[in-house]
């Protein structure tokens, strides 16, 4: 715990008046603008842990620590640090989910750390806890259908899933074109739209599509913009301006 409440005294937060909800608010401010330097992603594990340490029930604070969570395993380099950062995010979304079950985030965080987690131990331990991730997923957009994330995870799983596990474009688009509906400007449904028109030969749409996420002025998150939808979109719209003999 030393180096949490280092960071908190160099920026002043342990002399605030709430201080949990001040560093919070500043572990969320390093997370949402872990662009800026790479230490920032960091930074806001450390703070989040601080809260979660201080108030472990406390509901804004178990939704940061397990998004927090979910970063850093999927930013981790090995599969044992990838397991160790989904796991943590995994249980604070699930006494999340138990203690504020109408939270729509306990649900989706729960979900998206539980299967990959799965994920880094398998594909057959992927495929065998599916079910409970798109159950919750499902739950998500039930209880709060503005709650953008799950549209994504959704089109992305039902667009690369095989026909005989439950794959379907149709499903897909459906949940992508959803997801844009309550937010435009959400670049990852973009980008995967994007994927899916190639899969499905709609080249034109693909392009187009992608060359909106590269002009888009004010993304929903602009850190996942900035690090991950634009660099992508970038690439795949090369890809799709080289001689289809050429595409990978």
């Amino acid at each position: 715990m030393t180096a949490v409440f280092a960071l908190l005294l160099a920026a002043g937060i342990a002399r605030a008046g709430n201080v949990v909800d001040n560093t919070m608010a500043h572990a969320q401010y390093m997370f949402d603008h872990r662009y800026v330097d790479s230490a920032y992603t960091d930074s806001a594990w450390y703070l989040a842990a601080a809260v979660h340490s201080l108030a472990p029930d406390n509901e804004k604070g178990l939704s940061l620590w397990a998004q927090v969570n979910v970063e850093m395993g999927d930013d981790s380099r090995t599969n044992v640090e990838r397991e160790h950062y989904y796991r943590l995010a995994e249980l604070g979304a699930e006494t999340l989910r138990t203690r504020f079950p109408e939270d729509p985030a306990g649900h989706f965080w729960w979900a998206a750390a539980h299967g990959e987690r799965m994920l880094v131990q398998g594909i057959p331990e992927a495929m065998l806890a599916l079910p409970a991730v798109v159950r919750e997923m499902e739950r998500t957009v039930e209880l709060d259908s503005s709650f953008v994330f799950p549209y994504a995870v959704l089109g992305m799983l039902y667009r690369d899933l095989p026909l005989v596990a439950g794959g379907s474009y149709v499903r897909s688009r459906l949940y992508f074109e959803t997801g844009l509906r309550h937010a435009p400007n959400f670049t990852l449904l973009g980008v995967e739209l994007a994927r899916l028109d190639a899969k499905e030969g709609r080249y034109s749409e693909a392009r187009t599509r992608l060359q909106d996420v590269l002009e888009c002025k004010s993304p929903l998150y602009e850190a996942a913009y900035l690090l991950n939808d634009k660099p992508e979109a970038d690439s795949m719209l090369a890809a799709l301006h080289r001689p289809r003999s050429e595409r990978s």
